[in-house]
């Protein structure tokens, strides 16, 4: 998706941008984060079913700038998936996606990740490595 032609930071901007007119009505707009979900659905869905867990599903949880869309995205996310994996949850990440490489290391090193050491995770995260959207500076 993201090419030298088209940056991360201008995808982002173009993310912000369909998000503010489809809030205003827009039918387009709409229909992208409609369509938008429902393929970021399918590429988790791909996943799961390469994890054999379709039938008995997993939790799903959303992280990045597309989600700050909401219910125009997450709506469609959410049907699409479970009309595959009936069982499976979504809900949104308490942690941004580098906390979620701390804890699959730390349970490679034997850790039990409970609620004492989710809480000293918490408690010390620069808020960077805490935000669960990452912006980049516009270009």
């Amino acid at each position: 998706m993201y090419t030298p032609a088209i940056s991360r930071p201008q995808i982002a901007g173009l993310s912000a941008l369909v998000t503010q007119v489809a809030r205003a009505g827009d039918p387009v707009a709409l229909g992208l984060l409609n369509k938008a979900g429902r393929d970021l659905a399918d590429t988790a869905i791909a996943v799961m079913v390469q994890l054999n867990v379709l039938e008995t599903g997993m939790n799903v949880f959303t992280t990045g700038g597309v989600f700050k869309a909401g219910t125009l995205i997450m709506n469609s996310f959410r049907e699409t998936l479970q009309s595959r994996s009936p069982v499976s949850q979504v809900a949104e990440a308490a942690f941004s996606p580098i906390v979620g490489g701390l804890f699959l290391a730390l349970q490679a090193a034997g850790s039990s990740l409970d609620d004492s050491v989710l809480k000293a995770i918490s408690d010390t995260l620069p808020a960077v490595a805490a935000s669960k959207h990452q912006d980049e500076p516009n270009e």
